[in-house]
């Protein structure tokens, strides 16, 4: 994944939200930035656990809140939390549902009301018992999504960002904290809005944000529960 995607990815603060029914989990600073920061890779094919869909959605927003809000990986995180998102999760192991799923999300944005597009709504998909490994996901991310965004000409409307428990960014060892910025709990695809990547592209130095968040994880990586500025 390059630079330009990579921001595309952290804007994927804005559509993490869950159901107002679900209550977050309360963590301290010190601890979950420690807990995030040093998650075991996701191991779904090895392991007998299933996870649930609630469960899953509490885990990724609990993600967002201690780790890329406290940590100010995204700028326009705390405040594009409330605006009004789609969150889903598919706990089964069917590419072809999984596909499905992300393709009623992809056209739902793209038939999105203009009064709408200004709340700033994007969508969610977690893929919670499916690829073990970065390769399958990213194989099944370059064949199957963008798949659907040509079939329903969707190049230049909508784009879709990646994040793995074991993401990591083009030409970075393996064992770069910096890859911690895209790991999240479970693999997911996050729908955005080509326009208003565009436009947050516009208001901020992205150069910056990427140094800043490169150095924040190196020295996260020496001591996890120093206090982040």
């Amino acid at each position: 994944m390059t630079r330009g995607v990579f921001l595309v990815a952290i804007m994927f603060v804005r559509p993490m939200l869950l159901p107002s029914a679900l209550r977050l989990s309360q963590f301290s600073q010190s601890y979950s930035t420690k807990r995030f920061f040093s998650q075991k890779q996701y191991t779904a094919a090895s392991s007998d656990t299933k996870h649930g869909e609630e469960e899953a959605m509490r885990t990724t927003r609990s993600w967002i809140d201690e780790f890329v809000v406290k940590l100010k990986l995204c700028p326009f995180a705390d405040a594009a939390m409330k605006n009004s998102v789609s969150m889903r999760c598919y706990n089964g192991t069917s590419e072809s549902e999984l596909v499905k799923i992300v393709e009623e999300e992809l056209l739902k944005m793209a038939e999105w009301k203009e009064t709408e597009k200004a709340s700033g709504a994007t969508a969610f998909v977690i893929a919670a018992d499916m690829f073990p490994d970065f390769l399958s996901y990213m194989h099944f991310a370059n064949e199957r999504i963008d798949s659907l965004l040509a079939e329903h000409d969707l190049h230049g409307t909508l784009q879709v960002a990646h994040f793995h428990p074991a993401f990591q960014f083009h030409g970075n060892d393996p064992c770069d904290p910096h890859n911690k910025v895209n790991r999240s709990p479970f693999p997911m695809f996050h729908i955005l809005r080509e326009e208003e990547v565009t436009r947050a592209s516009d208001l901020m130095d992205t150069e910056s944000i990427w140094r800043r968040n490169e150095k924040l994880m190196r020295r996260l990586l020496r001591s996890p529960t120093q206090h982040v500025k």
